[in-house]
């Protein structure tokens, strides 16, 4: 016995101290059933701890993607509201974005340009014999917008000569007359009277090449 290790004998005196420690509790059937209900209660503890903190662990995990997934999707619905906005200033604008377009159109396009041109005379009666352009280089852009000179020769009767200037001047694309000159015709099988209209104009295109 005495050539057992230090330790060994350590631990049996432990044991034995603990034994006589507790036995009193488990001799008394009082002390006894305390004795076991506080010990079944502390492994109770013990273990409901072990088993419950995962699923702590898992619960506070959720809430916190949960708390994620919301904020994202405050995010996704603030930039919904803001496409749905800027769509519904587009529509309201859009009329405005024409006329503008209409007013100054992008690009020469002097094909769209000699079309409008046609269309006024043909609604006032009149014929265009000639036309031509040339893009103004003297005058510096404004910004990205072009100025276009053209001239022109317009023949019909006074009445649709006026109204087919008039129909230069308020058309939605810009034109300014920068000169006219009418000279009198007159056709000798009806003798009606005809001007022959002689125009210069100017007109502007938003370049953005």
């Amino acid at each position: 016995m005495s050539d057992q290790p230090d330790w060994v004998k350590y631990g049996q005196h432990t044991s034995l101290a603990w034994r006589r420690s507790i036995r009193p509790y488990l001799v008394d059937s009082e002390k006894k059933k305390y004795t076991i209900l506080g010990l079944t209660l502390s492994s109770l503890i013990i273990f409901g701890w072990f088993a419950i903190k995962p699923a702590a662990i898992t619960v506070i995990s959720l809430l916190t993607q949960i708390k994620q997934y919301r904020e994202i999707n405050q995010a996704l619905d603030k930039k919904s509201n803001a496409i749905t906005q800027a769509r519904e200033d587009y529509l309201s604008k859009r009329q405005y974005l024409k006329s503008i377009e209409d007013a100054i159109p992008t690009n020469q396009a002097s094909s769209k340009l000699l079309n409008t041109l046609e269309e006024i005379a043909a609604n006032n009666l009149c014929q265009i014999g000639r036309i031509s352009f040339s893009k103004d280089t003297s005058q510096k852009n404004i910004g990205k917008i072009e100025l276009m000179k053209l001239e022109l020769l317009a023949t019909g009767t006074k009445d649709n000569i006026f109204n087919f200037i008039k129909g230069i001047e308020t058309n939605e694309r810009i034109f300014q007359i920068e000169a006219l000159r009418l000279t009198s015709k007159e056709d000798t099988k009806t003798e009606q009277e005809y001007l022959i209209a002689n125009l210069k104009l100017k007109t502007y295109y938003y370049n953005d090449e």
